[in-house]
């Protein structure tokens, strides 16, 4: 797992420029080192400080977030595999609202389609 995180966090300062410190260029991965050792060395650094930072906040969330956790566990012990009702009973619905139905709400008719939406020949 941290082979992926630092593979994903590289990408995200190097190749997409999410970064601040190391600016609005891209250092493309296909090609073989194409800045200096210091340029190389900022990065680095900023990688490991988001890195470290994510790891610290995930931390807090599960340490604020315990019971649940917890009761995440529990459950999977008993089920191996949650779906997404299995979370709900235990998170609750999720704080905020999209105003558009999720790809996941569409494929499970969740979602709110008006009848004149269903059958175009009623308008």
């Amino acid at each position: 797992m941290t082979e992926k995180v630092t593979k994903m966090t590289y990408a995200q300062v190097a190749v997409y420029c999410f970064s601040d410190k190391v600016g609005l260029v891209s250092y493309s991965s296909d090609m073989t080192k194409p800045y200096s050792s210091e340029t190389g060395a900022m990065i680095d650094r900023e990688v490991r400080e988001w890195v470290a930072k994510a790891y610290k906040r995930t931390v807090q969330l599960i340490e604020e977030h315990k019971e649940d956790v917890a009761q995440i566990a529990e459950l999977l012990l008993e089920k191996e595999v949650l779906h997404r009702e299995d979370l709900v009973l235990i998170l609750g619905e999720r704080p905020f609202k999209s105003g558009e139905p999720s790809n996941y709400d569409r494929l499970a008719g969740l979602s709110k389609v008006s009848k004149k939406t269903m059958n175009p020949s009623t308008q």
